[in-house]
Order: structure tokens, then sequence, then C-alpha cells
């Protein structure tokens, strides 16, 4: 049987597989969800981390913008431009 392989007489014959079938096709079934499983987890994750990633680069950006107004009216209170 090893060196002719595995010849099924009928479409019927190779779901069986001999009496052991339900378990392959099993695996095969458990063995595809949990790689869609892993697929789903993953694109969730990643919009999750992009999502934190453009909130955190927004805070940033307003904590940069704070900090220049604060310094710009600290230069305009201690140094006021005089006109002639």
């Amino acid at each position: 049987m090893w060196q002719a392989g595995f010849k099924f007489s009928s479409g019927q014959a190779f779901f069986d597989m001999g009496g052991r079938g339900f378990f392959v096709w099993l695996s095969y079934a458990v063995s595809l969800l949990a790689m869609l499983a892993l697929a789903w987890q993953s694109k969730f994750m990643s919009k999750a981390v992009r999502d934190y990633v453009a909130q955190q680069q927004a805070r940033a950006a307003r904590i940069i913008a704070a900090r220049e107004k604060r310094k710009q009216s600290r230069n305009v209170k201690t140094n006021p431009i005089e006109t002639n």
C-alpha cells in the first residue's frame, strides 16, 4: 500500500479514508478555523494599534502646539515690540 500510494475507487472512499476520514477532515476544519481566527485577531489588533498611535500623535501635536502658544505669549509679555 505504501509503494502503490492511496488509490480510492470513488469520491465516497476518498472522504471516508478507510474509516479515519472523520478525524482527518475534523483536523483540517479545526486548523482552518484556527488560522482564520488568528488572521481576524491580527487584523483587529492591527487596527487597534493604528488607532492608538494616531491618538498619541494627535495628543503630541496638541501638546507641542500648546507649548508653542505659551512660549509666544511669554515672549510678547516680556519683550513687547515698540512702535515709533
